[in-house]
C-alpha cells in the first residue's frame, strides 16, 4: 500500500474546530463501542 503524508499548517482557528471535531467523533466512537459491548455481553 502507497501512502502519502501531507503536512498542514492551520490557523488557530482552524485547529480549535478541528479538535471539537475529533473531540465528537471519539465521543460518538466511544459510545458505539460502549453499545455493542452491552448489546453483546
Amino acid at each position: 500500500m502507497k501512502t502519502t503524508t501531507y503536512r498542514v499548517y492551520p490557523s488557530k482557528e482552524l485547529e480549535s474546530i478541528w479538535k471539537k471535531w475529533v473531540s465528537a467523533a471519539r465521543k460518538v466512537y466511544n459510545i458505539s463501542i460502549e453499545q455493542l459491548n452491552k448489546n453483546q455481553g
